[in-house]
């Protein structure tokens, strides 16, 4: 936050842009996966700092690649999935 502070920001935090429940999750629409985006907030602008996307089936973490425009699988603490579990019951 103190990067994001001294740049003249305010804030950071999660958009949720796809759900497999897009109402219970406040997404913008309906996706098989929960892809969401790490961004900063600035007076002028919102800046997306990087994309994810979870697959539910696959139990996979990835972080997208804009410049390939490909998801890439990424390591994530594998005991979070028990809260997963927890959760979407």
């Amino acid at each position: 936050t103190e990067a994001i502070v001294k740049n003249g920001g305010t804030s950071y935090g999660i958009i949720i842009e796809g759900s497999p429940n897009p109402k219970n999750d406040n997404s913008f629409k309906y996706s098989q996966t929960y892809d969401f985006n790490l961004y900063e907030d600035y007076p002028d602008r919102i800046v997306t700092i990087d994309r994810f996307s979870f697959n539910p089936k696959e139990r996979q973490l990835y972080e997208y690649d804009i410049v390939e425009d490909k998801l890439n699988p990424i390591y994530f603490e594998r005991n979070l999935l028990l809260k997963f579990n927890e959760i979407c019951k």
